[in-house]
């Protein structure tokens, strides 16, 4: 098994996307629509593994409203991505 902590850049992104749980590699996409500079993207990805975080995305039309201590990332197409 692939520790993900030792992984960097576009590795760690790659294999999210294609080994991680749904929802986890459908929030690191989202990454780069809501920090469309992608060198910026990828430190913030590598950043959440290190630090234990997670991205969330947010749909305020379907009601979802985000957790108090989430830190928002960027907008999203009908919502907002944001690092909890």
């Amino acid at each position: 098994m692939i520790d993900i902590k030792k992984l960097k850049g576009e590795d760690l992104f790659y294999y999210i996307v294609d080994n991680g749980e749904r929802e986890f590699a459908e929030a690191a996409q989202l990454l780069m629509y809501a920090e469309p500079d992608r060198d910026k993207a990828l430190v913030l990805l590598e950043k959440m593994i290190q630090d234990g975080k997670r991205l969330v995305a947010i749909y305020p039309g379907n009601g979802d409203v985000p957790p108090k201590s989430a830190e928002l990332v960027g907008d999203i197409p009908d919502g907002a991505l944001y690092l909890v």
